[in-house]
């Protein structure tokens, strides 16, 4: 997929996000849905620690959960994701790394 095409999709997103009408659509994996196969304490350890991600990914700025998201869930490269936010990719390395450490220091306090 070109990085046109995400750059429309991120700017679409965006502006859902602004919108005062929108509504809000959890973005809980499948998995957090269906019930468990063996370990119901497992379970909700597993769904607790993916709240206490998504609580510190919400706690980024919008710039830096969308470098992260786009460079660790999705997997892209420095220089597509560089394309697609219209920065150059020292700069896109840079604020991929302050999220990282912003979610490290974010999810010790969890710890």
């Amino acid at each position: 997929m070109g990085a046109w095409l995400f750059r429309i999709v991120a700017n679409l997103c965006k502006d859902h996000v602004r919108s005062p009408r929108r509504m809000d659509i959890p973005l809980t994996p499948l998995a957090a849905v269906l019930p468990g196969a063996d370990d119901p304490a497992a379970d909700a350890e597993d769904a607790e620690v993916r709240t206490r991600i998504w609580s510190a990914l919400d706690a980024l700025t919008p710039e830096q959960k969308e470098a992260f998201v786009l460079k660790h869930v999705e997997g892209r490269s420095y220089e597509e994701i560089a394309a697609v936010m219209d920065l150059s990719v020292s700069s896109l390395k840079m604020r991929v790394h302050r999220a990282r450490e912003a979610l490290r220091g974010l999810l010790e306090e969890y710890a």
